[in-house]
């Protein structure tokens, strides 16, 4: 199991983060054995840090971009 925990402001996740795990389920695609849980954490800025923003970081992952 992978955990990754991140926050939407933060630009390491968006820089480093996000990458290495798109790169991480790309490389063990179709391995029943590895599961990926991204935990968006909330402690600060609940503005940004929220379930749409979520979503649409999901959607926006998934296409590619």
């Amino acid at each position: 199991m992978y955990l990754f925990g991140f926050q939407m402001w933060c630009p390491g996740c968006h820089r480093y983060g996000f990458p290495t795990l798109t790169k991480l389920v790309d490389h063990y695609r179709g391995n029943d054995e590895i599961a990926f849980i991204a935990v968006q954490t909330a402690f600060e800025d609940f503005a940004v840090n929220n379930a749409e923003s979520a979503i649409e970081l999901i959607d926006r992952l998934l296409a590619g971009g």
